[in-house]
């Protein structure tokens, strides 16, 4: 069993290293996935770059460890050991969310119910999710408590329901705010994704907005998620 302090120029290697690997992916994320226009394409860019991030950081770490272990296994062993130890609070997070994350099981904009109180997922983090109802609260819930959560994602099944109401946004031109509001609603879980909204422009900044569901309380819902968008843009001008 080899006991020798751990060299000095491999830990500055396995640093630098460190920085590339994490400057690399944090450039690709900030910089060229917001490039892409495309919702749905760059939602499967993101978690298929979040997988190799993953692999990437899973091979520096198995490398790290060969090579530490070369040095001193005894002190390898003891410093893994109180990482794992002493960083659990951080690891019952973390391991479920980097699961949860690779499983594909839910994304910005889908709706997740926790101990039967409903909010729209806005971003995944490192050890926790981040959502907000429709009251404008945010809520940060951590990755183990979401091994009992419902994912609700809307469906249309049968006969639709048509439902007509009007609403206010100023967003430049009226071709240019109705293009939001439809947006809007191509991006509500509880839409019908095979019908497509029925916007028209009815003078000032008011728009008469006929949607379809699958049955009423996915119609007050899918009113209520484009009303708390248009505030939430509103409050962001």
């Amino acid at each position: 069993m080899y006991t020798e302090p751990v060299s000095i120029g491999r830990v500055v290697f396995f640093l630098l290293l460190a920085v590339l690997v994490f400057s690399g992916f944090w450039l690709i994320r900030n910089f060229v996935v917001p490039l892409i226009k495309s919702r749905k394409i760059s939602q499967l860019t993101g978690l298929w770059l979040f997988r190799l991030e993953l692999l990437a950081w899973a091979l520096f770490t198995v490398f790290l460890l060969y090579q530490f272990l070369l040095d001193s296994m005894l002190i390898t062993l003891v410093i893994a050991g109180m990482i794992l130890l002493l960083g659990w609070p951080f690891w019952k997070d973390f391991i479920p969310g980097v699961l949860f994350r690779l499983e594909n099981q839910v994304g910005p904009g889908d709706i997740i119910r926790v101990d039967g109180n409903e909010s729209i997922v806005e971003q995944l983090g490192a050890r926790s999710l981040r959502s907000s109802t429709l009251a404008g609260e945010t809520i940060l819930t951590p990755y183990h408590k979401l091994q009992e959560a419902v994912i609700v994602r809307a469906r249309s099944e049968g006969k639709l329901l048509k439902s007509t109401f009007t609403v206010t946004l100023e967003n430049g031109s009226p071709q240019a705010a109705a293009q939001r509001i439809e947006k809007f609603l191509q991006e509500c879980p509880w839409a019908a994704p095979l019908e497509k909204p029925e916007i028209q422009h009815l003078g000032e900044h008011q728009f008469q907005v006929t949607t379809f569901s699958a049955d009423q309380p996915a119609a007050d819902k899918q009113k209520a998620f484009l009303l708390w968008r248009i505030t939430k843009l509103k409050g962001n001008k």
